[in-house]
């Protein structure tokens, strides 16, 4: 109860405070430098040089299941290094409720996926990637924010984002990148924020026309699939029940009808993966591929029992691939913890 504002709000250290903190460090580090050996004494003093010539650097930023796929040797992704001569574009490719393992990069053969694979062959997969939350709007915002739901205002299904809150879409414009989103954002105060609104009509080369040459530009492309509802024949040739592999879920009965209704899921994931080679193609048509980067992810798990708006890995765990071409080596597959919170 009360004004859910102050959610976001906690204490931060002053600081005045950091000089005793500082002393209070050295103080510890004296003592045990005294009740060191001489063996360990050297290594500690040579492990503080290092600590202190890393802080000279500049503290960059690393990812580090990317960092270690870079071209090349190791690169700042973020800081002050020349990594970066020109900025890149960055477009946003997001499924509505889809888990790992649902592509045929993450293994399974009978979804018709070729584009988001053709993403994954030429970039990086992720095979443990987690939304901030298991359900649309909260999952969303944290992704548009950096926030966890509860402190941005969106912890509940069809909730927005706090105004005062910061998002991505104002940081790009300020950073002077054009913004543009189509289909489904899902919040509501955001989405007033782009630059340009394709909503469901507009065709998607309106924005490749629109957007200023001379900037770079990100844009969110927000697709409805595959949430329901689900019905025969919006994809041809449909996926067969036959060849839905029910050992990717354990979780739900091996009956002809529940077959049957993966398998429309899987037609609506083809839907998906359709209007991303749309957008592929139209990095390709203007020339920006080489300049782009592309993300595919979904905002939480596909929309079964035990899975969307539940905390099990079903409900969570959601496909990430990235293509980032000349920085991300292709092919390059990161077993690393990652939150969409941070991407």
């Amino acid at each position: 109860s009360g004004d859910h504002r102050d959610l976001h709000s906690f204490p931060t250290r002053r600081s005045s405070d950091l000089p005793f903190l500082a002393a209070g460090l050295f103080i510890i580090l004296i003592f045990n430098y005294i009740i060191m050996d001489q063996e360990n004494r050297r290594k500690f003093l040579k492990t503080v040089a290092l600590a202190g010539a890393f802080t000279g650097l500049g503290g960059f930023s690393l990812v580090k299941g990317m960092g270690k796929s870079l071209v090349g040797k190791e690169k700042p992704l973020v800081g002050k290094g020349k990594f970066l001569k020109k900025r890149p574009n960055i477009v946003l490719l997001l499924s509505d409720d889809q888990s790992i393992p649902d592509l045929g990069c993450y293994g399974n053969r009978a979804i018709h996926t070729p584009h988001i694979d053709g993403i994954a062959k030429e970039g990086m997969r992720f095979t443990r990637p987690y939304v901030a939350s298991p359900s649309c709007s909260p999952s969303r915002g944290a992704l548009l924010t950096g926030r966890s739901p509860h402190s941005d205002g969106s912890s509940r299904l069809h909730t927005w984002v706090l105004p005062e809150i910061v998002n991505v879409v104002e940081l790009f414009k300020k950073g002077g990148y054009y913004t543009g989103a189509y289909r489904k954002v899902d919040q509501q105060l955001i989405q007033h924020q782009f630059d340009f609104y394709g909503g469901n009509k507009a065709p998607l080369d309106q924005f490749f026309e629109e957007r200023p040459k001379d900037r770079p530009f990100f844009l969110w492309f927000g697709s409805h699939h595959p949430h329901r509802r689900y019905h025969a024949g919006t994809f041809s040739p449909p996926h067969q029940p036959s060849q839905v592999p029910m050992g990717d879920y354990p979780y739900l009965p091996d009956t002809e009808e529940v077959r049957q209704d993966l398998a429309y899921y899987y037609d609506q994931l083809a839907l998906f993966d359709r209007e991303c080679g749309e957008v592929l193609h139209l990095l390709d048509r203007h020339g920006l591929a080489e300049n782009t980067m592309v993300v595919t992810t979904s905002d939480n798990g596909l929309p079964f029992p035990r899975a969307k708006a539940t905390l099990y890995e079903p409900g969570i765990k959601v496909p990430l691939v990235i293509r980032w071409p000349g920085r991300v080596k292709a092919g390059a597959v990161s077993n690393e913890l990652v939150s969409l919170m941070d991407l």
